[in-house]
Parts: C-alpha cells; sequence; structure tokens
C-alpha cells in the first residue's frame, strides 16, 4: 500500500545531498515530486486541474504501475524530439478531449501523452486527491518552472531495505528523525501505510 517500507515526505523542499546521502545508504530509493497544477489543450479552450506526481527511474519500489500500453521508463516519460511523454488518466483524456498521441501544456513545457495509467500500486497512501493523475519524469518537472519560491508541492523519498524487520524498521525511523531533527519531515513506514484510511476504518467499525 505505501510503495516501499519507509516514505519520508516534505513540504517546498528539494533534495538535500546530505540527507539522500544518508538514506540511500540504508536501502534502494525512489524520490518523486507532487503538486497541483492546470493541464492545458495546445490548440483550444478546455483545461482541467491535475494532480501531478513527478517519478525517477526506480518507480515502483513495490507493486506494479500498470499503462495502456505497456511501456519502461524511458518510453514512457523520455525525451522524443525535444519533448518528454506523460501518462494520464482515462477521466482527463475525456475532460479535455484528447487521445495517446495528442499534446498537451504543463507549465512552460509541451508534453505528448504516451499512455493511459491502468493501475497505481501506491494509490491509496496518497491521501485526497482533488485532481485527475498526470505521471511525468522528475527531470521534465523540474524543467516545467512550476517549481518556483512559494510554489505549494512536496518532495517524497522512499526506501526499500532488504530484510528489514519490524523492529529495526522501528529504529530506522526514529535515528532517521533523530539524525535529521530539522528536517521538517513527514516519516511513514510499512507499519503505519495509510493512517487516515486507518482512522476511517476503525471509525466504520
Amino acid at each position: 500500500m505505501l510503495g516501499a517500507d519507509m516514505r519520508i515526505s516534505m513540504t517546498r523542499q528539494l533534495r538535500n545531498d546530505a540527507e539522500y546521502a544518508f538514506l540511500s545508504n540504508q536501502g534502494k530509493i525512489s524520490e518523486s515530486i507532487w503538486m497541483r497544477s492546470m493541464v492545458r489543450q495546445v490548440d483550444g479552450d478546455h483545461q482541467a486541474l491535475a494532480e501531478i506526481k513527478a517519478v525517477d527511474h526506480n518507480y515502483p519500489l513495490y507493486g506494479t504501475f500498470k499503462t495502456a500500453p505497456e511501456g519502461d521508463f524511458s518510453a514512457l516519460f523520455g525525451k522524443r524530439n525535444g519533448r518528454y511523454g506523460v501518462v494520464v488518466s482515462q477521466l482527463l483524456l475525456d475532460r479535455l478531449e484528447l487521445k495517446t498521441g495528442d499534446t498537451v501544456n504543463i507549465g512552460d513545457l509541451t508534453f505528448i501523452i504516451r499512455a493511459i495509467t491502468i493501475e497505481e500500486s501506491d494509490l491509496l497512501s496518497e491521501g485526497f486527491l482533488l485532481g485527475q493523475r498526470i505521471f511525468m519524469a522528475k527531470e521534465a518537472m523540474t524543467e516545467t518552472g512550476l517549481l518556483q519560491p512559494g510554489s505549494l508541492f512536496s518532495y517524497t523519498y522512499k526506501l526499500k531495505i532488504p530484510d528489514i524487520t519490524d523492529d529495526s524498521l522501528k529504529m530506522l525511523q526514529e535515528k532517521t528523525r533523530k539524525t535529521f531533527p530539522d528536517a521538517g519531515w513527514t516519516i511513514r513506514t510499512r507499519l503505519n501505510a495509510a493512517p487516515i484510511l486507518a482512522e476511517n476504518l476503525g471509525r466504520f467499525s
């Protein structure tokens, strides 16, 4: 559900080299950026609010990211003829009256719609979503011009730690907090992957 053994997120902050070095020594790491933005037709007036998730080559650490058509990271998100690719939800395509192979504007860039999202393994841990999902490469996000001072975005590290036990995971969580006490991180582990969902299930029970 979490898509990781440990998930560390921060708001309005990008990667810090010291933090990255510490975390990457714990296991395999995947980084992503999340933010909301408007997505616009290139030739038309239609636009829609989207939840953009910019991911790296290691996404997802657990589970699968299913698309139609299927493809690896380069095929889905790589730069071809000067344009990056995106993967979007079918509902967003319907709202914008677009199809795979068409182009959309996000920030300062024009993207090619390469595929449709079928399954996102860690969706339940992401919380409440206002817009439809769009996936792009993390490198592409940095070129959109959306990451400006004052922009609201979240930067997330996810860790896959081989053979870690529940007890040692708790110890690592505490060690991470103590090593970077002023980082402003929100840390979750697989032991509490979706606290809001768990709280709601408790209420329903």
